[in-house]
């Protein structure tokens, strides 16, 4: 199947412009406007699809059958015990290494309205050691209100493991300045929930990051139980856009998803699912101007 790289804009009403290949439903680039007007790209990524397919980071791209870690590889559903692809030793990472999502060619069509894309792709009973036959849809679609709104579906045809994520690394000074390290500047979080299970806090709403050197605001509301946040522990002398060098602390990642080894933690909220049923989830990733200083 063809590799592509689609663009969806929405620039007669507010200039914010989403790049996108189908290249495991990857979100190469998100462009907003700063407080002087320019656009600014705030997502790292790369230059080529040969790059993103020797990509081991999976940056900007969809992340699954379960992002995270399964511990030792292995879990139980229905009373069978199951083994995963081992791929980072003892565990199962992200969905694998052969065959996961984020190295998979997904279908795409454009939504009639221009302002989004379908992206869908089936997972094979077997994939990385996953049970089921599972058909796994994202939907991408930009709002009036500089939003992209990102829409997770999926089903099987026998019970499996089910926990997608994104996997974005942003940079609200804009993607150019990759070699600098930003967080004494830029993050500021209000999480309206502040359970923390190691690195995963609880968000449904939050009012999340900004830059004071562009007065880019975003904020994330999402229907997943939990998000990942990361400042480039993986980004060491990564080469990315332009030439640009991502290093540690030059980004941070926030991924929404179900908590991790959430299939071995019987108190965790469940990330199986089975054939009569649906997997669905949305997030919003919400961009504006900064209008008072924070402290």
């Amino acid at each position: 199947m063809k590799m592509i790289l689609k663009t969806i804009n929405k620039e007669k009403e507010n200039g914010m412009q989403v790049e996108l290949l189908n290249f495991g439903a990857t979100i190469r680039s998100i462009l907003v406007p700063d407080r002087e007007g320019r656009m600014i790209d705030v997502v790292l990524g790369y230059n080529n699809v040969k790059e993103y397919e020797q990509d081991s980071l999976s940056l900007g791209s969809t992340i699954g059958r379960v992002a995270g870690r399964i511990r030792n590889g292995k879990y139980a559903i229905d009373s069978r015990e199951y083994f995963v692809a081992q791929n980072k030793f003892p565990h199962h990472c992200d969905g694998g290494a052969k065959s996961p999502l984020s190295k998979k060619v997904w279908n795409y069509c454009l939504m009639e309205e221009g302002n989004g894309i379908i992206f869908t792709v089936r997972s094979h009973d077997g994939d990385e050691g996953y049970p089921g036959n599972a058909i796994i849809q994202m939907s991408c679609v930009l709002t009036n209100h500089n939003e992209l709104l990102v829409q997770f579906s999926a089903s099987t045809d026998k019970s499996t493991l089910m926990n997608l994520s994104n996997n974005i690394y942003f940079n609200l000074n804009g993607e150019l300045e990759g070699n600098e390290r930003i967080f004494r500047d830029q993050v500021w979080m209000s999480m309206k929930s502040r359970s923390v299970l190691q690195a995963i806090c609880l968000l449904k709403t939050a009012e999340l990051v900004y830059s004071t050197q562009t007065g880019i605001d975003m904020n994330i509301t999402t229907t997943q139980n939990c998000v990942l946040f990361d400042c480039g522990s993986q980004l060491k002398g990564v080469q990315g856009k332009k030439g640009n060098i991502y290093q540690f602390g030059s980004s941070f990642l926030v991924g929404c998803r179900g908590f991790e080894d959430a299939c071995n933690q019987p108190s965790f909220p469940s990330i199986s699912l089975r054939k009569d049923q649906l997997y669905q989830h949305i997030t919003v990733y919400g961009f504006s101007l900064l209008k008072n200083a924070r402290i």
